[in-house]
C-alpha cells in the first residue's frame, strides 16, 4: 500500500482467496489516482502453527496476533487524505497454500478483533 502495484498481489494472495480480488481492487484503485499509505504496517506480535491439511501437506493454517499503527492516506501531492487510529491487537488466522514455485501464498483469512 505504500507503494500500490496490484499485479504483484499474486506474490502474496492465492488469486482464489476470496480477499484477492478486494485487495487488487483497492490497490490498483490507489495507483490510478496516485495515492498510497505513509505507515508503519503491520506487526506480527505472535504466529503460530495450527495445522495442516490433511492429505495435503500444501495446506498450512498460521494464527496471529497482529497490530497495525496508525494509517495515513496521502494523495499524489503527498496531503494527507485520511487518517485511521492504530489498532489493538487482531487474532489472524491464515489459510496458506504452496504454489507450483514453492512459495507459500494466503488462500483464505478470518479475523477477530480481541480488544486491549
Amino acid at each position: 500500500y505504500e507503494h500500490p502495484q496490484p499485479d504483484l498481489l499474486s506474490q502474496i494472495y492465492d488469486k482464489r482467496c476470496p480477499c484477492y480480488a478486494k485487495e487488487r481492487a483497492t490497490l490498483a484503485d490507489l495507483q490510478r489516482r496516485g495515492w498510497s499509505y505513509n505507515d508503519q504496517g503491520v506487526k506480527v506480535v505472535r504466529a503460530r502453527l495450527r495445522g495442516r491439511g490433511v492429505g495435503n501437506s500444501s495446506i498450512v493454517a498460521i494464527e496471529s496476533i497482529i497490530r497495525t499503527g496508525e494509517q495515513v492516506l496521502l494523495d499524489q501531492a503527498g496531503k494527507e487524505v485520511q487518517r485511521k487510529a492504530a489498532s489493538g491487537p487482531t487474532k489472524m488466522t491464515y489459510e496458506l497454500v504452496r504454489g507450483p514455485d514453492g512459495r507459500w501464498r494466503v488462500s483464505f483469512t478470518i479475523d477477530g478483533w480481541l480488544g486491549g
